[in-house]
């Protein structure tokens, strides 16, 4: 079963900075692979927004909900 959710509506639950967040997995719509990436949120942490520690070499760590809803890979630049 395909499931979709609403980018505006994922970013909005990040932006919080709701605990409940902790961590998900989402793929392109676009590609055809269908390769997961994984995002997340550790409140414990400077830089609590974080992206792929297993599918982005070294995975990346940001500030804001925006800085990681804004990162290239999520654009679709590698």
């Amino acid at each position: 079963m395909k499931w979709y959710q609403d980018y505006n509506f994922i970013f909005a639950q990040f932006e919080k900075g709701d605990e409940r967040v902790d961590e998900t997995t989402f793929y392109f719509r676009s590609d055809p692979e269908e390769v997961e990436h994984y995002i997340g949120y550790l409140s414990q942490h400077e830089k609590p927004y974080w992206a792929g520690y297993c599918d982005i070499e070294d995975g990346c760590e940001f500030k804001t909900a925006k800085e990681l809803f804004e990162a290239r890979f999520m654009i679709g630049v590698p």
